[in-house]
């Protein structure tokens, strides 16, 4: 266990070197750092785990966040644009979403269910007029996606029956709109979603596979 912390530890600061290349921009340097500069006081494992157990989740443990330095690299090839309205499911701390509103300069929307995630991000946007992002704080499973052209979904510790619940909800998108996610294969549940490519990535807790679909 011992050298499997220092191990992802390792990997962590790696990660936070490798994004550095994205404080050119420095309105999102300054986003980034002040978020770090918060967190560091406020760990957000324990705001997640403390809101689970509250709510008397069966996964206690279920937090995880994609860095910046592969969510960006993702992006590149996924066909992104300033006409999206990109929706993250599940957006944490909300680090994906400002990076998304700064360097894509799209319609960003951050679903988070946890309220201290929500109110540190709503000052941040406030703080640093980052205008076209809209944060909601409520259950992924109970939003409206219908006006989404661009949805990213860490989907790693969904169960099968969260998965069709949100397949539900995609089919309400217009066609042609993309689905990003981290280890969910969509076109398992629902053949109406079309795969377009396919990544490995190398996380905190191991390799997985990153997909992109479209729906039909």
């Amino acid at each position: 266990m011992v050298i499997l912390y220092f191990k992802i530890k390792k990997y962590l600061f790696l990660q936070e070197v490798l994004t550095f290349r994205y404080y050119k921009n420095l309105k999102f340097a300054f986003t980034d750092i002040l978020q770090k500069l918060i967190y560091g006081f406020v760990n957000p494992y324990r705001v997640s785990k403390k809101f689970l157990i509250k709510n008397k989740s069966q996964d206690i443990h279920m937090y995880g966040e994609t860095p910046i330095s592969i969510f960006g690299d993702l992006l590149k090839s996924s066909g992104l644009s300033k006409k999206d309205t990109f929706f993250e499911l599940g957006c944490g701390r909300g680090r994906l979403c400002y990076f998304v509103s700064l360097f894509y300069e799209c319609n960003v929307v951050g679903i988070e269910q946890i309220p201290t995630f929500i109110k540190i991000l709503r000052f941040l946007k406030k703080i640093f007029r980052i205008n076209n992002l809209k944060i909601i704080n409520q259950n992924m499973f109970d939003v409206d996606y219908s006006t989404a052209s661009f949805i990213y979904l860490y989907g790693t510790c969904l169960k099968d029956n969260e998965i069709f619940s949100l397949i539900d909800k995609f089919k309400n998108l217009k066609k042609n709109s993309k689905i990003l996610t981290i280890s969910t294969m969509l076109s398992v549940y629902d053949e109406s979603f079309k795969l377009l490519k396919k990544y490995k990535v190398n996380l905190p807790w191991g390799s997985a596979f990153a997909y992109l679909f479209q729906k039909d």
